[in-house]
């Protein structure tokens, strides 16, 4: 039902960016992975961030941060 949710959100509104953030614990992120390439067409999620605990996002700028998680559509 997530998958789906995700998918029929940017059909609703195309011309808008949306980013939706997928929180899940360590054990389960290639099960989601995994979900997400099975049940939904190639290029259809768009650009895919997987971000793990404890990783840094090395811009040295937190407004660039948001900024470059906000280019991505899953993160």
């Amino acid at each position: 039902m997530a998958i789906a949710t995700i998918i029929n959100g940017r059909e609703e509104m195309p011309d808008e960016k949306k980013t939706t953030l997928i929180v899940v614990t360590s054990s389960i992120i290639m099960q989601w992975q995994a979900e997400l390439t099975k049940h939904t067409r190639e290029k259809e999620l768009g650009r895919v961030y997987r971000y793990n605990a404890g990783q840094r996002i090395e811009t040295g700028d937190p407004e660039e941060d948001v900024r470059m998680l906000l280019r991505n559509d899953i993160v």
